[in-house]
């Protein structure tokens, strides 16, 4: 039999995907498939708990036989800017273009998206690595946009390794350039010493 301890030690390891998960840091990037009442009062209690005093770039995806203008209402006040996308290979998707409309009623600031990696996209640039995304709505399209949020990273961390290598390389120029530098000071020490000593002038060498 299974003891009690067992239990909780197991609940204690339990990871409900999808569920206010933090799937990328710096910004911290949550996402959260609530999408019925019940669920959307937990999100914004938790984003209440979590979040508080936090600037949060929202990224809202919903299906259309939802309520997804209570779930706006409810969650927009917490929003510093808010971009929606259409669930991507889904008859039930609500257009991004009409969810922004929806948005628009409770928030001055929303944006609708062509597409996933459009939405990310934009959010990241918007948010600074002391900030929130926070992707929510149907679990249906979470999958997709947390391939786009790990794709956006991947392709990041490759660029910040070529600007790691161009400074190395840009190091070893200004290494150079400083030894000729003083190359070159030495040198015209010589001329003034040797103009001051003999009294010669120095013939300037046309190159």
């Amino acid at each position: 039999p299974i003891t009690d301890e067992q239990m909780k030690k197991g609940l204690m390891k339990t990871v409900w995907k999808g569920r206010f998960e933090t799937i990328a840091t710096h910004p911290q990037v949550v996402v959260d498939g609530a999408h019925n009442p019940h669920g959307v009062v937990q999100l914004k209690e938790s984003v209440q708990y979590y979040f508080k005093g936090k600037r949060i770039i929202a990224i809202m995806g919903v299906l259309a036989d939802k309520n997804f203008d209570k779930e706006a209402k409810m969650m927009a006040p917490y929003f510093e800017k808010v971009y929606t996308v259409t669930p991507p290979n889904n008859p039930r998707a609500l257009e991004a273009s009409r969810l922004a409309q929806c948005v628009s009623k409770y928030h001055s600031d929303v944006t609708p998206c062509d597409s996933l990696k459009e939405a990310v996209k934009n959010a990241y640039h918007v948010a600074n690595k002391e900030d929130v995304i926070l992707i929510f709505g149907s679990l249906s399209y979470l999958g997709a946009i947390m391939r786009e949020v790990e794709e956006y990273n991947k392709n990041m961390q490759r660029k910040d390794l070529d600007l790691t290598q161009i400074r190395k390389e840009i190091d070893v120029v200004d290494r150079e350039l400083a030894t000729l530098f003083m190359k070159r000071m030495k040198l015209a020490g010589d001329v003034a010493e040797y103009k001051i000593g003999t009294g010669k002038p120095v013939r300037d060498v046309k190159r």
